[in-house]
């Protein structure tokens, strides 16, 4: 059996790889993903950015894995309170809507996991006039992208979803929606900016939404340029993330 994951060993980032890569191998995906998070974490207050990026990369696959457990379990329900969540939690995808809120669907996600339930747990706004589903991740950053319902929707003015808000989507579109969110905050990531501030602007946008691959794939490639470069000439910019939707 594996062990768990120390403060000790979280100053050595070669020790949680082989832990947490051995995690992996027995299948013990959610504890992998807590212990390579904790690292990464702690690796970056060391601008340790190599370790980051081996860490990063062990990272997306235990979250990828819990990804494919989540998506093999299905739909599992419309969380519009807390009523909706079952007792106890179990495997699946979980669509947030209001009057629950975006920090909603991150407690549940962080519920889960704790619980080892994997799951995948998206939030939704109420329906736009031009019948879009504002998708949201909530962290140090608000990530927000419009996507189309999995069915056409009519409008009710008086629900506070504005539209009749018991639709439960299929897998495809719980993984496009995921895909569409991350896409979103990759773009609000300024090429042009020091690695290291990229770094940090890639840690705040998985912090909103985790279950992206291209996000990882990103913040890897930029801890590996971060490892040579020079410091950063200027102050890293915040709240780059354009949200014509914000709360």
């Amino acid at each position: 059996m594996h062990r768990e994951i120390d403060r000790r060993m979280l100053r050595n980032p070669r020790e949680v790889l082989e832990a947490a890569r051995a995690m992996l191998a027995e299948g013990d995906v959610l504890s992998a993903e807590r212990q390579c998070a904790r690292a990464l974490e702690a690796a970056r207050r060391a601008d340790d950015f190599q370790s980051m990026a081996d860490l990063a990369a062990a990272l997306w696959q235990a979250r990828a894995a819990k990804i494919e457990l989540a998506r093999h379990a299905g739909p599992r329900a419309i969380v519009a309170r807390i009523d909706d969540v079952p007792t106890p939690i179990a495997p699946g995808l979980y669509l947030m809507q209001p009057p629950m809120i975006g920090a909603d669907g991150r407690t549940l996600q962080e519920t889960a996991d704790r619980r080892k339930a994997p799951a995948m747990v998206l939030s939704r706004e109420p329906m736009t006039r031009k019948g879009k589903w504002p998708i949201v991740g909530v962290g140090t950053q608000v990530v927000r992208v419009l996507i189309d319902p999995p069915e056409p929707l009519e409008r009710v003015e008086k629900a506070i979803t504005k539209d009749k808000g018991d639709v439960l989507p299929d897998a495809t579109w719980f993984i496009g929606a995921a895909v569409a969110l991350g896409d979103a905050a990759l773009r609000a990531v300024d090429p042009e900016d020091p690695p290291q501030h990229r770094v940090d602007d890639l840690l705040d946008f998985l912090e909103a939404h985790p279950l992206h691959e291209a996000l990882h794939t990103a913040l890897i490639a930029a801890c590996r340029e971060s490892i040579d470069a020079p410091p950063p000439p200027f102050e890293r910019r915040r709240g780059a993330f354009d949200d014509p939707f914000g709360f």
